[in-house]
């Protein structure tokens, strides 16, 4: 993978981080256009960590479609957003002990 190789030019690491769709906690279902197997596949393939959003950020809310625009768009709001940038944060300084690399989302 393309990006993989420029990460690692510069001794980076890079991780995959899964967002999930507002369709996925409407209605239980993901849309199969989203090529949800296909991505994740691409991915697992050169072994690139996948961090999860739903686990750390949707899973605690007790409305997770609270976090997306007026509850309808596939745009998270502002506190989505923010949520997420914290999560990828934690993440951030977690892996910093760990591996003390750089982490470069796509």
């Amino acid at each position: 993978m393309r990006a993989n190789r420029i990460v690692s030019g510069w001794d980076g690491k890079l991780y995959f981080v899964r967002l999930h769709s507002r369709e996925s906690y409407e209605d239980d279902y993901e849309w199969p256009g989203y090529f949800r197997e296909h991505i994740l596949g691409v991915v697992t393939e050169p072994n690139i960590p996948i961090i999860g959003a739903h686990k750390e950020v949707f899973a605690s809310q007790s409305d997770p479609l609270s976090l997306f625009l007026g509850r309808e768009a596939r745009h998270y709001n502002a506190e989505g957003y923010r949520l997420i940038s914290g999560a990828m944060a934690y993440f951030n300084e977690i892996l910093k002990g760990s591996y003390n690399a750089n982490i470069s989302i796509f």
